[in-house]
C-alpha cells in the first residue's frame, strides 16, 4: 500500500515538475485547443453565409417500397425538418426522400443532418441538393493540425507551409495544363520544385537536405527513364482507357505518366531523407567510422523501410481502382478485374517500388560521396 502511495506522489511530482517546465508550451496549446473549438462551433452554426436553403432534420421515419434478389431496396423517408437560413428561417417543413439501398444517386438522410434543398415559392418541397459538410472537413482538419502540432512541435509550421506551398505549385500546374501546356513537362518541372522546396522548408539548406535532393532527383529520373522505357516497348499491354475520364481526355497517356510521376516522388523522398539523416547522424556520432560499418548501418535501415514504403505505395495506388475491381469481382470475373481494370494501377505501384528500391543505394552513395569530395 505504502509503495502505490509512493509511486502515485512521485507521478505527481514528475507531472507538476513538467507543467512547470513547459508552461508557455502548455498555455499556447490550451489557446489553440479554445481557438478550435470556438472555430468548430462558428462553422456549426455559420448557415447564415450560404445562399442555398439549408433544413435542419428534425425527424425521419422510413418505409421500404422495392426490393427483391435483382434489384436493390428502395425507402421512401418522410421527414420534418427546420429551415436554418434565409428569409424562412424558422419555418418547419415536411417532406419525402427517395433513397436505395447503395446511396449511389441520391441521399441517405438521418435525424440530426443539415441538407441543402431547393423549396419552391410556397416552402413546398423540390430536391435535395446535398448534404451540409464543413462542420466535419474542418474538424477533420482541427484534428490533424492539433495532432500535428503536439507531435512536430517547433517544426510543425514549417510542415504547414510546405503542404501549402505544394497545394499552390500543384494547383498552378493545373491551371497552366487549362492553358494547353504540357501536362507530363508540367509535373517533371513540379517535381524539381516539390522536391527542393520540401525538403528546404523542413530540413533547412544543409548538407542532409542537399544529399537527400540529389538522392530524390537521380532516382526519380531513373525510375521515369525505366518507366518510359517499359511503356513504349509494351504500350499495347497497358489498358489506358480504364482510367477515370480517359475517353475525354487527349492527353491520356501523360496523365498516366504523370500519375506515376508524383505517387513515386513521396515515397522516394521519404526514403532519401531517412537515409541522409541517418547516415549524417552516423557520422556526427563516430567521424571514424569505417565505410564498412556506415555502409551495414545504411543497408539495414533500407532494408527496414523499403518494405512497409512498397505496400503504401501499393495500396495507395490500387485504392483508386478498388470500386470497379469490387464490380468486377462481384460478377466473377477476378481474373478479369486484376489484368484489365487493375492493370494501370498496378503498373504504377511497380514502376513506384522500383524507385523505392534505386532510393536506398543512390541516398547511400550520394551521402558517402559529398562527404568525401567537400568534406561536409
Amino acid at each position: 500500500m505504502e509503495k502505490a502511495i509512493g509511486k502515485r506522489l512521485a507521478n505527481m511530482a514528475k507531472v507538476k515538475e513538467y507543467i512547470r517546465n513547459n508552461k508557455i508550451k502548455i498555455l499556447s496549446l490550451s489557446i489553440l485547443l479554445f481557438i478550435f473549438i470556438g472555430a468548430l462551433a462558428f462553422i456549426k452554426n455559420d448557415y447564415f453565409l450560404y445562399k442555398e436553403i439549408i433544413v435542419h432534420v428534425i425527424s425521419v421515419s422510413e418505409t421500404e417500397i422495392s426490393g427483391n434478389d435483382e434489384m436493390e431496396p428502395r425507402y421512401t423517408q418522410n421527414m420534418e425538418a427546420r429551415i436554418m437560413n434565409g428569409e424562412n428561417k424558422g419555418h418547419i417543413i415536411q417532406f419525402e426522400n427517395e433513397r436505395s439501398y447503395s446511396g449511389l444517386f441520391d441521399y441517405d438522410i438521418s435525424k440530426g443532418d443539415d441538407v441543402f434543398v431547393k423549396l419552391n415559392s410556397d416552402l413546398s418541397f423540390s430536391n435535395v441538393d446535398g448534404f451540409k459538410r464543413d462542420f466535419w472537413v474542418a474538424l477533420e482538419a482541427a484534428i490533424f493540425c492539433y495532432a500535428l502540432i503536439l507531435v512536430a512541435d517547433k517544426r510543425s509550421g514549417l510542415i504547414f507551409l510546405s503542404t501549402f506551398v505544394n497545394i499552390i505549385i500543384f494547383t498552378l500546374i493545373l491551371f497552366l495544363n487549362s492553358k494547353s501546356i504540357d501536362l507530363f513537362a508540367l509535373f517533371v518541372l513540379g517535381t524539381l520544385l516539390f522536391t527542393v522546396l520540401t525538403l528546404v522548408i523542413i530540413g533547412g539548406f544543409n548538407k542532409k537536405t542537399l544529399a537527400a535532393i540529389i538522392s530524390t532527383l537521380i532516382s526519380v529520373v531513373i525510375m521515369m527513364a525505366t518507366a518510359i522505357v517499359c511503356f513504349n516497348i509494351f504500350n499495347h499491354d497497358i489498358h489506358y482507357e480504364t482510367i477515370e475520364f480517359s475517353e475525354y481526355l487527349l492527353e491520356f497517356k501523360n496523365v498516366f505518366y504523370s500519375g506515376v510521376l508524383i505517387s513515386g516522388l513521396g515515397a522516394i523522398m521519404d526514403i532519401t531523407i531517412i537515409i541522409s539523416s541517418a547516415v549524417n547522424e552516423l557520422i556526427n556520432k563516430d567521424p571514424e567510422i569505417s565505410s564498412k560499418e556506415l555502409k551495414k548501418s545504411a543497408w539495414i535501415i533500407v532494408q527496414d523501410i523499403s518494405g512497409t514504403m512498397m505496400n503504401v505505395l501499393f495500396f495507395s495506388c490500387v485504392a483508386g481502382a478498388l470500386p470497379i475491381l469490387i464490380f468486377v469481382i462481384r460478377n466473377g470475373q477476378i481474373t478479369y478485374a486484376f489484368s484489365y481494370y487493375g492493370s494501370a494501377e498496378i503498373i504504377r505501384a511497380l514502376i513506384g517500388c522500383i524507385g523505392i528500391v534505386l532510393a536506398g543505394p543512390v541516398s547511400y552513395l550520394v551521402n558517402v560521396i559529398l562527404r568525401k569530395r567537400w568534406k561536409l
